[in-house]
């Protein structure tokens, strides 16, 4: 199986092991974005490596596995070992010889036993100049595994790397699709995102038809993609996962504020917030967003939106026509995705379009040189107005427009782009951009052109090929 734009991650992985020194290196990433993949490249070609894998278990089960495991570094364990023998003698054998040992899903083990983290801490500050332990620690609850290394948990201060694992970028998911049209790449991406997992599918799947592609891979019962969201939401917030599905669909009919979501989900706002804060945070599946520029906000102006555009495009769309689909109704609902498809798709091309600005920044985008930004996003206000693409910068502003249709951005839209530039960032310099399925007509090109802005269309995407691996806003 091809590697994918995990380069950097895969240096850093390989820099601790040539050390020769004790190593602790935490992974961290929501589900399917390859962690694992990223370890088992890493293992390919060494010695004395072992990998554990945490199921949901009891503590009894967890030591007996972790043991078994660890037991082919040439480890023995006598009857139902705790915790403290399994580690210890795991650190003992480190002073002899480099050890790799990774545990996959090591959120699992501290949750089942609480003093695991507490134990490795105290092993760490023992061994930490004589170990040759490489401890590589992945988890997909990102939050958890974050307060573990975080000020006041028992790892801080033992950390030596420490890896993001982050979706894939638009231009890394081109990768998947070497023989496609740009335009049915943005159509795949947008509703797919950069999960490597779902990214593969569609290439083994692929068709030039994005519908009949997700068709074989989401929409069919029985299909890979067909229940992914469910069974997620259900494998990590069990047993409150009703509760979660309803945030999940009121922010796809369009509910963005706090308020708006507890109406609709029917809970009170304190109560909401904790389930916010647990899909934020922990699991990074939603973020709480702010007009760019704006400091301060009231409450009122934040605003909640799905990160995971697959599952945002499940929500919106799988699941309200479940029941056509379980009855078999299949060429209904794809008629229907076929007529809502440029709909859907446009909240996609606008995240692609902001991940070219990010990517450009201090770098020319077709002729016109970005700075560096202070932060990257939209912007809107109480009254309704709004600007797809805001990127603040030291005394200026970019804005942008993006538009997925079949007629090109016209004179009047352009002209209507720089009114706001002009009332909403009076006193800043702006750099003007529009994004566009279907091109621009002649007087939209000349006024856009009179302001030296930035004019994106299919074709000028599909010749990008930008300086940044990682996207720093993302």
């Amino acid at each position: 199986m091809k590697f994918y734009n995990r380069k950097t991650a895969l240096n850093l992985l390989s820099e601790a092991y040539l050390s020769g020194r004790m190593e602790l290196v935490l992974i961290l990433g929501r589900r399917r974005l390859g962690k694992t993949f990223l370890v088992r490249k890493f293992m390919e070609g060494k010695r004395d490596v072992v990998y554990t894998y945490v199921l949901p278990s009891t503590d009894l089960y967890a030591r007996v596995k972790v043991a078994e495991d660890i037991s082919a570094l040439g480890l023995s364990f006598v009857g139902y070992p705790s915790w403290e023998e399994i580690l210890k003698k795991l650190f003992e054998e480190s002073v002899k010889r480099r050890i790799v040992v990774i545990f996959d899903e090591f959120q699992r083990l501290a949750t089942v036993n609480s003093d695991v983290p507490a134990i490795l801490q105290a092993l760490i500050d023992e061994y930490r100049d004589k170990s040759k332990l490489m401890l590589i620690l992945v988890g997909s609850i990102v939050g958890l595994m974050e307060k573990l290394a975080n000020y006041a948990g028992p790892l801080y201060g033992r950390v030596t790397k420490r890896i993001r694992v982050r979706p894939l970028s638009y231009f890394s998911a081109r990768e998947f699709f070497p023989n496609c049209g740009e335009e049915t790449i943005i159509e795949l991406y947008s509703l797919l995102g950069g999960t490597p997992w779902y990214l593969r599918l569609a290439s083994e799947n692929f068709s030039q038809d994005t519908v009949k592609t997700l068709r074989k891979i989401v929409l069919e019962p029985g299909s890979p993609l067909y229940q992914e969201p469910e069974t997620l939401i259900t494998m990590e917030l069990r047993p409150r996962e009703e509760t979660y599905f309803s945030i999940f669909e009121a922010m796809a009919r369009g509910k963005t504020t706090r308020k708006e979501i507890s109406d609709f989900v029917g809970l009170p706002s304190e109560a909401i917030g904790h389930h916010l804060r647990v899909l934020e945070k922990e699991l990074r599946l939603i973020s709480r967003i702010r007009p760019v520029g704006k400091k301060k906000v009231s409450t009122k102006l934040v605003r909640y939106e799905i990160t995971d555009s697959f599952f945002e495009f499940w929500f919106k769309f799988v699941r309200p026509n479940m029941s056509l689909l379980e009855i078999g109704k299949i060429n209904e609902v794809e008629n229907l995705l076929r007529r809502k498809l440029s709909e859907i798709v446009s909240k996609g091309f606008e995240k692609i379009a902001r991940q070219i600005v990010s990517a450009y920044q201090g770098s020319e985008l077709l002729g016109v040189k970005l700075p560096i930004f202070n932060s990257l996003g939209m912007w809107w206000d109480r009254k309704g107005n709004e600007i797809d693409i805001a990127a603040d910068f030291k005394n200026g502003i970019l804005v942008g427009e993006v538009k997925w249709r079949k007629s090109p951005v016209d004179v009047k839209e352009a002209n209507e782009l720089i009114r706001k530039g002009e009332v909403f960032f009076r006193n800043k310099k702006k750099i003007y951009l529009i994004a566009s399925k279907s091109g621009f007509t002649r007087g939209c090109k000349a006024v856009i052109e009179d302001v030296n802005g930035i004019l994106l269309d299919v074709k000028a995407i599909s010749q990008l090929n930008p300086p940044l691996e990682e996207d720093p806003f993302s």
